[in-house]
């Protein structure tokens, strides 16, 4: 694991496991976030971690919450990059699309081979090439041609880079 989420709720403690799999992790190092989602407050072991406070009604503000978390503890890793690239390309629906592209926004430095999958994961993906919210004043187009420094043209729904040419002597 790379990192863990804990949901603290009024019943945590009474799980056969949630002390256990807290210990493992903290043992190994691993990130630990206490997501509060009742009144009880970290214990034991995660006394030491701040609750992040979550929200059941609203889990789209409460993820946005945990990645910016996770962008603090994973700063310089490839491992929220990675997670997040992945997210994007394999959205399920329009409303995925569109929180995964709120989140993709905030990544820094995107590689030119990570901005090729993006633009594949866009043109096979009928959720992102289809929603609205991540097209509207060609929102995806725009941070792509930002992020790169190759030149792109759009076709309908499809994104293509324009291969540069080098010039002839």
């Amino acid at each position: 694991m790379d990192a863990l989420l804990v949901f603290i709720t009024d019943d945590f403690s009474g799980g056969n496991w949630t002390n256990q799999e807290v210990g493992f992790a903290i043992a190994r190092g691993v990130p630990i976030i206490p997501l509060k989602v009742s009144t009880l407050d970290p214990y034991g072991f995660m006394g030491i971690y701040q609750g992040l406070q979550g929200n059941l009604a609203n889990m789209s503000w409460t993820a946005g919450q945990v990645f910016e978390v996770l962008g603090q503890k994973f700063d310089g890793s490839g491992v929220l990059k990675s997670a997040t690239i992945a997210a994007f390309v394999n959205s399920g629906n329009y409303f995925a699309s569109d929180e995964a592209f709120k989140r993709l926004v905030k990544l820094p430095n995107l590689t030119a081979s990570e901005l090729d999958e993006l633009v594949a994961g866009y043109n096979r993906n009928d959720q992102l090439y289809g929603c609205y919210l991540i097209n509207k004043q060609e929102a995806f187009f725009n941070f792509i041609q930002a992020r790169s420094g190759n030149a792109y043209v759009k076709s309908g729904q499809v994104i293509q880079k324009i291969p540069s040419v080098s010039p002839a002597f």
